[in-house]
């Protein structure tokens, strides 16, 4: 699959539920389906803080096409990488999480080693 039919294929994917339809299914909003605004105002402000880049002008005319057939494509877009950003987060934090787990792990399995030497 080439890049252009990969990008206009996550073109088509639905929108995430809006809050509301959660909340009326009974439910809270999934923070991962539907980033806070706060969430969403921290990334625009991100981006345009960042300093100009050099592009790739065939990914420029991609996200051009695809805005083209879809307005509102920069809003899931932007929805995606709060997605992505979000599930890292979490990935980083269950990482820190083990590490932690695996030293008490090994503190404990040195403590009960040295306690049996006193019994020899």
């Amino acid at each position: 699959m080439s890049t252009e039919e990969l990008l206009l294929s996550c073109v088509d994917e639905p929108l995430p539920r809006r809050p509301s339809e959660a909340t009326a299914a009974g439910s809270a909003p999934d923070p991962l389906v539907e980033p806070s605004l706060r969430q969403l105002e921290s990334l625009i402000r991100g981006v345009l803080a960042a300093p100009p880049e050099q592009m790739d002008e065939d990914v420029v005319a991609l996200v051009r096409h695809a805005t083209k057939a879809r307005p509102k494509f920069s809003v899931v877009l932007a929805l995606r990488a709060l997605r992505l950003e979000q599930g890292l987060r979490e990935a980083q934090q269950r990482l820190i999480q083990l590490q932690w787990e695996l030293a008490q792990s090994r503190r404990g399995l040195a403590t009960s080693a040295g306690c049996g030497d006193d019994d020899y």
